[in-house]
């Protein structure tokens, strides 16, 4: 039939083209639900991590505004980090002290929704029973999410690895960053991000572990120890601008002139955890 192959090709390129305009407005309203999502997100963060906001008041928030995001961790994290910089030296080597508001706010809301507890409520209480040394508890919250995840979309367990496990599982995320480097091009760049950041936690908690004990063994806990300990490293947290290598070799060559000579190793080891926690900031906001 004359004129046919033009007809078919004309209705081949409408059909492609009403796909494509299809497939821009699909994604033109993800990236507006994800834009919304953000600044949700920011609005909850900024009032959760309010020193003043009671266990109560956060585990309300969050039920509220957050019960299915596991970026819920990320308020549990910020809040731990914040109680672990204003401890006072009592608490130092007493965690369960530091983080006990931390651990009710998640326990008002495991008690709130006992019966499947919704991800972010889990991933909350995965990261506070992680900070609180509940590493049971971290366990079986993570584990929970695992099984959730599993049966979601791919790019979940990767979200779950930046999200929980490379805080309270480090090793188990490195291995998951590790899957994604190879076989999921796309998450590729975010797989190797995730990756850094849970090697760099990981080698914190082992710095922080040889630490504790070193201190707990000193006479007296070594209160001055841990007093020179914690004052240098909050310098270094508190610097404002960029620090290189450079003023790691000082900061640490400083401390190690102030402390006896057994301390001087881990004087350094503290030093080098307080650059490597201004270094894991950094990069993990670049995931959220």
């Amino acid at each position: 039939m004359p004129g046919g192959d033009g007809v078919g090709k004309d209705n081949s390129r409408k059909r492609h083209d009403r796909a494509r305009a299809q497939a821009l407005r699909a994604e033109d309203a993800r990236v507006r639900a994800d834009a919304r999502a953000r600044r949700n997100f920011d609005a909850v963060f900024e009032r959760a991590i309010d020193p003043a906001l009671s266990p109560a008041g956060l585990a309300a928030l969050i039920l509220d505004e957050l019960p299915d995001s596991i970026a819920a961790a990320r308020i549990a994290r910020a809040r731990a980090q914040r109680a672990e910089d204003s401890a006072p030296l009592a608490q130092w080597l007493q965690s369960y002290i530091t983080f006990a508001p931390l651990a009710e706010a998640a326990r008002l809301m495991l008690t709130a929704r006992p019966v499947s507890p919704p991800p972010g409520v889990l991933a909350f209480a995965a990261v506070a029973a992680h900070f609180a040394e509940d590493e049971a508890g971290a366990r079986r919250y993570a584990d929970a999410l695992l099984d959730m995840t599993r049966a979601a979309r791919d790019d979940a367990i990767l979200e779950l690895a930046g999200e929980v496990l490379a805080w309270t599982h480090p090793q188990e995320a490195m291995e998951i960053a590790g899957r994604y480097t190879v076989g999921y091009h796309r998450q590729g760049e975010r797989a190797r991000m995730v990756h850094h950041v849970a090697r760099g936690e990981a080698g914190r908690q082992a710095a922080k572990r040889e630490i504790e004990a070193v201190l707990a063994a000193e006479k007296d806990g070594g209160r001055a120890a841990r007093e020179m300990l914690g004052a240098a490293c909050r310098r270094v947290l508190e610097a404002p601008g960029r620090l290189s290598p450079a003023d790691m070799y000082r900061d640490q060559a400083g401390l190690a002139r102030k402390v006896s000579e057994p301390l001087r190793p881990i004087a350094g080891k503290a030093i080098a955890c307080a650059y490597l926690e201004r270094a894991l900031t950094v990069l993990s906001a670049t995931l959220s």
